[in-house]
């Protein structure tokens, strides 16, 4: 019961997370609900649990995807102490990057102006390589994205290039971890 309560839990933040990027720089209309909780004051108490819980969750599905992304030979987090120090070092710098724009992202999914995070930072809405409407469109690709994975489109693909060495580790983590199981995997990928 716990973990289909959580499993709704994590679904329903996906979608009220999905459906907010897609309208994120539209002024006229808002599917955010995000935003709805943020309209009002509601004292620094449970203002801090309201940006806590969608928060949390959004930085650890970022980094769950890191964590478990292996190119072999190259990058791999592994347990029993297995990881060699360029990879840990690479996992770093990257978390260390996505700090900042995971918490930029949020202040935009709840439409708060003025924040003193926005004005340390200043305004991240122009890259220039790509054009100014970049920010606007590429949000909306997450969408896509999300669609390809529900429907398991990128273990498709890489098999279709016979990609093996690029896998994205689905076991249950530390404690779940099956040598013998990860052994025939790449016997098979092999």
């Amino acid at each position: 019961r716990v973990l289909k309560g959580l499993g709704s839990a994590c679904c329903l933040l996906s979608v009220v997370i999905v459906l907010g990027q897609l309208t994120m720089f539209v002024d006229r209309w808002n599917l955010s609900m995000l935003s709805v909780l943020f309209k009002v004051d509601h004292g620094p108490w449970l203002t801090q649990v309201l940006c806590v819980v969608p928060l949390s969750y959004m930085t650890y599905t970022a980094y769950f995807s890191i964590f478990r992304l292996k190119i072999s030979g190259w990058y791999g987090l592994y347990g029993n102490h297995n990881t060699d120090m360029g990879s840990l070092l690479w996992c770093a710098s990257i978390l260390a990057r996505l700090a900042a724009p995971l918490c930029y992202h949020f202040l935009l999914l709840i439409r708060v102006q003025g924040t003193t995070f926005q004005a340390f930072m200043g305004q991240m809405n122009v890259v220039p390589a790509l054009g100014e409407s970049f920010n606007e469109v590429f949000p909306c690709l997450i969408a896509l994205l999300c669609s390809c994975n529900i429907f398991n489109v990128y273990s498709r693909f890489l098999q279709c290039l016979t990609l093996g060495i690029m896998d994205f580790e689905l076991s249950a983590g530390a404690a779940g971890e099956d040598p013998v199981a990860e052994g025939k995997q790449t016997v098979d990928r092999e």
